[in-house]
């Protein structure tokens, strides 16, 4: 009863989708179908794929959504640092903070803040969300926990796709972020009219490669990190609660 206690909704949508699967067995296999097949059910039975409670993905893009924002407020200091370093443009991280706040002040650290939230909240919305439905569906597919090297491959898949995704974002956040005083784009708008103008469409595409290799490895690691941590503390809760609940009998 208090395992039952501590579930959430999300897993409970999966019991009872389970318990569905029970109820159309002998409608969707015969003999020969496999996973694939029940993958493709699986799809059907959550809404083409979707979660059928949209409450949980509006839930899971929401909480990315606010983390990224909360972040930003260190994350984007710190970027603008490393990619003026990166660029050339300081020999070494205090010399850049100085140099940055004698010449832009202040709000030369946050150069670029609008263009990191435009990629970054999309970015974290998304892969969450992403994550969610492939881990729901492959759950349900398989009709088993999924194991580590699964949560993993799953985890890369959704950092892959979001990264690609988001590309142009991560171009456009780039540029103004290392522009300097020299102020070459005057804001977002601009900086997409003089890509499209000077370079063309492709360039908002530059670096997807690296981009999607590097983000999908850190999806596998971190996702991955992630479910094994939460069944770590899981058990660790349930059989303190089980010791506790021992003791008043």
């Amino acid at each position: 009863m208090l395992r039952w206690k501590e579930r959430t909704g999300l897993e409970l949508g999966v019991e009872a989708k389970e318990r569905r699967w029970r109820e159309v067995d002998a409608q969707r296999e015969s003999g020969e179908r496999g996973v694939g097949h029940r993958l493709w059910w699986s799809c059907s039975l959550t809404g083409g794929g979707c979660c059928e409670a949209m409450m949980y993905s509006d839930i899971n893009q929401t909480a990315g959504a606010i983390g990224g924002a909360a972040s930003s407020i260190v994350r984007v200091p710190t970027e603008v640092v490393k990619q003026r370093m990166q660029t050339a443009q300081f020999a070494s991280a205090p010399d850049a903070v100085r140099l940055i706040l004698a010449k832009e002040g202040f709000k030369g650290l946050y150069a670029g803040y609008g263009s990191f939230l435009l990629r970054d909240l999309p970015f974290d919305a998304l892969q969450f969300c992403i994550y969610e439905q492939l881990r729901i569906g492959f759950k349900l597919a398989a009709r088993r926990d999924l194991n580590d090297p699964e949560v993993a491959m799953i985890g890369a898949f959704s950092g892959a796709i979001t990264g690609a995704i988001t590309t142009p974002l991560d171009v456009i956040k780039t540029r103004l972020m290392v522009q300097g005083s020299e102020n070459q784009y005057r804001g977002i708008c601009d900086c997409v009219r003089t890509i499209m103008r000077e370079e063309g469409s492709p360039a908002f595409w530059k670096g997807i490669g690296p981009r999607v290799l590097w983000i999908g490895v850190g999806g596998s690691i971190f996702f991955g990190i992630l479910e094994r941590t939460k069944q770590i503390l899981e058990q660790r809760q349930l059989r303190d609660q089980e010791s506790t609940a021992s003791k008043h009998y």
